[in-house]
């Protein structure tokens, strides 16, 4: 696979992590939970840990693709957001699926990803200050600190795809 074209991919799976992140928040805010939804005790259904784990499998290319971009510019502070948003990711997928089979509940582990998503934000804001001291992309500072607010996440999961998928942003 070419570098711009695994750039692409990693665009399309910010949009696709964009689409799952709203769609949970739906299910979420609508209280969609068909009581045969989980074997555990949840007070949301499998479906938002379905959609929660998709979310972050699409994340992981994204991870990747920012590293690229931006090692060459911050090498240190690049390589340790993406160990530590790849690690907490894989976690974070994980605990879903322990939730899913029933062998965790939701209050149980809630507190890991409440501090997974403060982690997430944490990611999001080194990724803000290296498009800052890289002057790539455009806006990329102000469009960082606005995905770390998690509210705004889907905005900034699209816009940086966007911007991956359009060759805007390159590995030089």
């Amino acid at each position: 696979m070419k570098k711009s074209e695994w750039l692409r991919y990693a665009g399309w799976a910010a949009i696709l992590s964009a689409i799952g992140i709203i769609s949970s928040m739906l299910f979420s805010l609508t209280g969609f939970n068909p009581a045969e939804s989980s074997p555990s005790t949840m007070p949301h259904s499998i479906y938002n840990e379905v959609l929660d784990i998709l979310t972050s499998a699409f994340l992981l290319p994204v991870v990747i693709a920012l590293y690229r971009v931006y090692r060459k510019t911050s090498p240190i502070l690049s390589h340790l957001s993406t160990i530590l948003l790849t690690l907490i990711t894989v976690a974070g997928i994980i605990l879903h699926m322990l939730v899913i089979f029933g062998i965790f509940s939701f209050p149980e582990v809630a507190y890991i990803f409440f501090s997974g998503l403060l982690i997430l934000s944490l990611w999001l804001f080194m990724v803000a200050y290296l498009a800052y001291r890289s002057r790539k992309p455009k806006h990329g500072l102000l469009m960082g600190i606005l995905g770390a607010t998690i509210i705004g996440y889907p905005v900034w999961a699209i816009w940086i795809g966007r911007q991956l998928i359009s060759g805007k942003l390159t590995e030089e």
